[in-house]
């Protein structure tokens, strides 16, 4: 019998994968670096910049608390490739789906790359309480 006995490695690898990934961005993260492609404005800019921004992936969503940008959004995994993987954070009040392609550069560092107006650009999460020498 074919049923429900998991003979299908592609969809069973697929889920093992995006769990695997969650388990990787499960906790806090700051954000090291970010350029955007597009005209943010100063305030916000300034604010990325100046401010420690800090993100916590948790059960499935994506929290940060900062004076200027406090969110807190459902996100999921969409796929995982050999490099890395894409996931969609999803605004509740408008609908709108952010794409985000990322790759683990080293346990702890994230590369990322924000697909969706008004926020593309690219960055650098870096695990906090990882590798924070250097830090001014």
């Amino acid at each position: 019998g074919w049923g429900c006995s998991g003979a299908q490695p592609g969809v069973d690898d697929t889920e093992v994968q995006k769990r695997a990934v969650n388990a990787q961005l499960a906790g806090v993260w700051h954000l090291e670096h970010y350029t955007p492609n597009e005209q943010l404005s100063v305030a916000l800019l300034l604010s990325m910049q100046s401010e420690r921004i800090v993100v916590r992936f948790e059960g499935g969503r994506v929290k940060s608390a900062n004076a200027l940008l406090t969110f807190d959004r459902p996100y999921r995994i969409d796929s995982v490739y050999d490099n890395g993987f894409k996931m969609f954070i999803h605004e509740e009040d408008t609908g709108v789906e952010y794409e985000v392609v990322a790759r683990f550069e080293r346990p702890g560092r994230l590369l990322f790359q924000a697909r969706t107006a008004p926020w593309r650009g690219q960055g650098v999460l870096q695990r906090d309480g990882g590798a924070a020498q250097g830090s001014p």
